[in-house]
């Protein structure tokens, strides 16, 4: 058995693998077994102890590693659900890697979802290089789909910028479904595909780069990427002015209330904090970088730098790819983009 993830492991990194992936899933040691397992539990009965199986569900597991010797549990599905091992979604993907060289390979939690970046070139914005590359990630815990997308990063700072673009999913997801190993062969040939997305989206990033912000619209986009959050319908309680007896009344309604209330405006202020600290680096942005400055380029890196490296109790480069910072970065696109298109259209009439 190959050494693999310890539980310990967030991410494994293996940067400048070269053109194989096979070499790089078995350099890592991400070539571990994950299988199907009836799902059964001990139910205890006046005639002892009994064991019912689980209709219709399996367990999905991760076999035993050298480094991590007893089986894991990744979740949990149907019969039917198919699985593709790290190993072969590799031997898929050498396929691509003449063009496309293995950039990174890793995996999270105790090895449920892998990933490969693709190194897919370089296009300019002004000066402002940025690295293409496609990340496809396999999560096998019986209700996450294999994506492919393509994924592009600022050279100068490494910042990774999170699109939110259908466009960029190539067929948008594929389902873990039986004899799903041949359907990931004809879909990464599909690949070739995103050569149109990667045109469409450097046009995109080039006309971020030719208007300018004003204040309005910094602010229009900053608002969208960290949105205050919606009042909770607990707190109209409070809205009513009560007494002493009456709050003594409420009991536990009013303090629940009290305590809804507390953390919306804790999160609103957090709103207001982030869009602060995305202005300070969106000037920063423009006295380093004045060939895009004031551009909604430059507020959309502001977030996207922003999501990248604060700090935070999270998993912050997890969450930077997959969670919550994402998130941030693909509304700030989607509003950057509003702003840009919208200037545009002025310019043009």
């Amino acid at each position: 058995m190959t050494k693999t993830t310890t539980t310990k492991i967030v991410s494994i990194h293996a940067p400048r693998m070269g053109s194989d992936a096979v070499e790089a899933v078995e350099s890592v040691g991400l070539n571990y077994n994950v299988v199907k397992v009836p799902l059964a539990g001990l139910v205890q009965t006046d005639i002892g102890t009994q064991l019912i199986l689980a209709e219709n569900k399996v367990m999905i597991a991760r076999e035993p590693t050298d480094d991590d010797p007893q089986y894991r549990c990744f979740g949990v599905a149907g019969p039917d659900y198919g699985i593709i091992q790290n190993i072969n979604l590799a031997r898929a993907l050498d396929r691509l890697t003449k063009e496309w060289p293995v950039e990174t390979v890793g995996a999270l939690g105790k090895g449920e979802t892998v990933f490969f970046t693709l190194d897919a070139g370089h296009i300019d914005i002004k000066g402002d290089i940025i690295h293409e590359y496609f990340l496809v990630t396999d999560t096998k815990d019986g209700k996450t789909t294999m994506r492919i997308a393509y994924t592009p990063v600022r050279v100068v700072c490494q910042n990774t910028l999170v699109l939110g673009l259908k466009e960029a999913t190539i067929s948008a997801a594929l389902e873990h479904t039986p004899g799903i190993e041949g359907e990931v062969n004809f879909r990464v040939g599909l690949i070739e595909q995103m050569i149109k997305v990667k045109t469409q989206i450097a046009m995109s990033f080039h006309q971020m780069s030719e208007v300018f912000l004003n204040d309005d619209d910094l602010d229009f986009i900053l608002e969208q990427a960290y949105p205050t959050p919606k009042k909770p319908a607990k707190a109209q309680l409070l809205e009513t002015a009560f007494d002493e007896l009456d709050i003594q009344a409420l009991g536990d309604l009013y303090t629940e209330a009290s305590e809804a209330v507390a953390l919306w405006e804790y999160y609103c202020a957090r709103a207001v904090t982030l869009r602060t600290a995305a202005k300070t680096l969106f000037e920063k942005i423009n006295d380093e970088y004045p060939m895009i400055a004031g551009t909604p380029w430059a507020a959309y890196n502001a977030v996207v730098e922003s999501a990248d490296y604060r700090r935070g109790t999270e998993t912050v480069q997890e969450s930077a790819l997959f969670g919550a910072r994402a998130a941030e970065k693909k509304r700030a696109f989607h509003a950057a983009m509003e702003v840009t298109l919208s200037k545009l259209t002025v310019r043009a009439v």
